[in-house]
């Protein structure tokens, strides 16, 4: 008999064995769910064992040069999801070794061999009928003796037998390893463009926060897509949080004109039922409908019954550690657990207040952690993590399995679910667990110059993705950060010749390039959200830190036109007043004798900007435009009664330029001799975007310069796979 014969080749490293003509990755000859653009990475890796690959080689290799991808994110990804595969780590790699800013290099030993099939005949065709009869004739020669023996021994082994098989069984199934659960697509919900936060459903509708430029809107649409209508509540300024495990109510927070405190909203007639008069931050109903749990201003955790009565606190605040932006609330299925974000980290309790813990404390720890949810079986606990960047521009949902497993064993460590370029944030389970709705967002500007004789915007430097941006003194160069990678840019006016300044995990904002044109200031925030003032020379060089080991958050520094002093807002690290600006004021740094005085009367004022001539220091109040002589050391008041943000001076120091937000919206100028503010750009309809939502700076012509949002933001419905 000839057996057919084939060949296939494999190349093999450790446990895992790359089929490269099937493209499929084996480990211990088990298939893994891994294919696309992270297999033709390993590929190209795997040819060239040892060697460094370029980014730009795996780009011509994998990514056609004529097709509008973001290679970086898409790369990035690919290796990320590998890694995983791979059950590798960038900062203790296994296999795949980064080499900065260059590529990669697969570290591993490799080898590569020829599979043919297995002779599958049954038997040795030498071996003769004969002795094949012999072999059967002495298996059934059992002695009487023997027969006897096991019958009477039967019962007891067999019983035993079956008590192994059952611990043995028990053990596989608390410790195996369950397939990872998969996203394979999603279908777009909404088709408005305008950010919106999922936060329920009721199985037919999905709930959602909307933000508009005139203020928050409420709505709902189909859990299969289509038109957003709107839901009419009595209060003011309303935020939704939850919907009720029934389906018939919402709760609702407000925080404006007085009407502060939590209700129940009754879908069915629009009633409003007042629960208490704190501040929440975020609350959701227990998994019966009896109880709520919500955290106010200060970071509590506290528990009232659905009526509102009986208040208890769960999680007192915990000092530094107290968050105004608290993340969803939520609680576990079984009612026995619930779940909250502090500090960019996701923590548990229980109900009674007891077992306070992190849930993953070692896992990624520059990366947050929020949005967490179950899925209604309990069984798969999601959350959403972000890269260490203040613009959020890596936000992707992981998972931990949380089957049920023997006491005392910690979940899995989290798998990830979703890749870029797509940011994903506030996900909430379809009632059955096999959908996920989401908000998804891919983050993208195009930086516009208003052209005062059209009276029209037009891209500047080619349309980027940019703000912050800041002028050489001579006119000749700018600087820039790149959004939303964060990357520091020093490049032509005309935008040639670009001269990286900065690497993740740096983000620097609020630039300011000195009169003397010898130093970039800027900030950043380091890993507890505090605000560090940095200079990096234009050329490029490690950037030096302003008042290193200042307890203080340092926001908005400017030059003085001599280039010795700084002006800044001081601001309190951490604690319920720095987050409402009531301990900021206005002060100002020697850099030669690192002496810091503060400015009388400029108690809760922000934004500083000093002028070109050096004189006039200008500042934001809560709802005014303030100007200091410093040849007079007084305060006078420009403006008032608009809500002011980015204050620029003119080239001539004659006017403030300043960019008004909300309705009536636009860029307004004033004079610094007094006067009315006159509206030089109306911005109805403008869609901003940038690291702060909003920008807006000056050219060297004084023509106002913003970032207009070309992006994506929808609700989106993704299909959950489990096994």
């Amino acid at each position: 008999m000839e057996a057919a014969l084939s060949s296939r080749h494999r190349v093999r490293f450790n446990d895992f064995e790359l089929d490269l003509d099937t493209r499929e990755l084996y480990r211990n000859g088990i298939r893994l769910k891994v294919q696309g653009q992270p297999i033709g990475v390993l590929e190209i890796l795997l040819q060239h064992p040892g060697d460094l690959v370029t980014r730009e080689g795996l780009r011509k290799a994998l990514w056609a040069a004529d097709t509008f991808v973001d290679f970086d994110h898409s790369l990035n990804a690919a290796v990320m999801k590998l890694r995983e595969a791979l059950g590798d780590t960038a900062d203790k790699p296994l296999y795949i070794e980064t080499i900065p800013r260059r590529g990669y290099r697969f570290i591993a030993s490799v080898t590569t061999k020829q599979q043919c099939p297995a002779d599958t005949d049954g038997f040795n065709s030498n071996q003769s009928l004969s002795e094949i009869s012999s072999v059967q004739q002495s298996a059934n020669e059992i002695t009487l003796e023997t027969r006897s023996w096991w019958n009477r021994h039967f019962e007891r082994w067999f019983i035993v037998g079956v008590l192994f098989a059952c611990a043995g069984v028990t053990i596989w199934f608390l410790n195996r390893q369950l397939p990872p659960p998969l996203i394979p697509d999603f279908v777009q919900l909404t088709h408005e463009g305008q950010i919106k936060w999922p936060i329920g459903t009721d199985g037919v509708r999905v709930y959602f926060n909307q933000w508009l430029k005139e203020g928050n809107a409420y709505g709902e649409v189909s859990v299969s897509g289509g038109d957003v209508s709107w839901v009419p509540i009595d209060l003011a300024d309303p935020y939704l949080h939850d919907v009720s495990p029934d389906g018939t109510m919402l709760l609702v927070s407000s925080d404006l004109h007085g009407k502060v405190g939590l209700w129940s909203y009754h879908l069915i007639g629009r009633t409003l039922r007042h629960l208490t008069d704190s501040t929440v931050a975020s609350a959701s109903w227990s998994p019966d409908g009896t109880r709520i749990a919500y955290a106010n201003a200060y970071g509590e955790i506290i528990l009232i019954r659905s009526d509102g009565t009986n208040p208890r606190t769960v999680v007192p605040a915990a000092g530094s550690l107290a968050n105004l932006n608290t993340r969803p609330v939520v609680w576990s299925p079984d009612g026995h657990r619930i779940r909250f974000h502090r500090g960019k980290k996701i923590w548990e309790v229980s109900p009674e207040g007891a077992g306070l813990h992190l849930l993953v404390p070692d896992w990624r720890k520059l990366w947050s952690q929020e949005w967490g949810r179950w899925t209604p079986d309990g069984n798969l606990f999601i959350f959403v993590s972000c890269a260490p960047s203040p613009a959020a521009s890596d936000c992707q949902l992981w998972g931990i399995d949380e089957h049920p497993r023997r006491p005392g064993r910690s979940h899995s460590d989290p798998i990830q679910l979703t890749f870029g370029p797509m940011n994903w944030d506030h996900p909430v389970f379809s009632k059955d667990g096999q959908r996920i709705f989401a908000r998804g967002n891919i983050q993208r500007g195009e930086l516009v110059r208003h052209d005062a004789r059209s009276g029209r915007f037009q891209p500047f430097l080619g349309g980027i993705s940019a703000d912050w941006l800041t002028f050489s003194p001579d006119g000749t160069s700018v600087a820039y950060t790149s959004f939303p990678e964060g990357i520091l840019w020093r490049a032509n006016l005309d935008g040639s010749n670009p001269v990286r300044l900065s690497d993740p995990p740096h983000y620097p904002f609020e630039l300011r390039w000195s009169p003397d044109g010898s130093k970039i200031l800027f900030i950043e925030l380091d890993s507890q959200n505090h605000a560090v003032a940095y200079t990096v020379s234009p050329a490029g060089g490690e950037p030096q830190r302003v008042m290193p080991g200042s307890t203080q958050s340092i926001m908005d520094p400017n030059w003085s036109a001599d280039s010795k002093k700084i002006v800044f807002t001081q601001m309190a690290f951490g604690g319920p007043n720095a987050a409402r600006n009531e301990s900021s004021d206005i002060r100002i740094l020697d850099l030669q004798s690192q002496q810091v005085q503060t400015l009388a009367g400029s108690n809760s004022l922000s934004s500083p900007r000093w002028s070109p001539d050096g004189r006039f220091i200008c500042a934001l109040g809560r709802d005014s435009l303030q100007l200091f002589d410093t040849r007079t050391r007084k305060w006078s008041k420009l403006s008032g009664g608009l809500h002011y943000g980015f204050p620029s001076f003119s080239r001539d120091s004659r006017s403030i330029y300043f960019l008004a937000l909300g309705e009536p919206g636009g860029v307004y100028r004033i004079p610094i001799s007094g006067g009315k503010e006159e509206r030089v750009i109306d911005l109805t309809g403008f869609r901003h975007t940038g690291i702060a939502t909003f920008w807006m700076g000056l050219d060297p012509s004084d023509a106002p310069i913003l970032l207009r949002e070309m992006g994506t933001d929808e609700i989106y419905a993704l299909t959950l796979e489990r096994k």
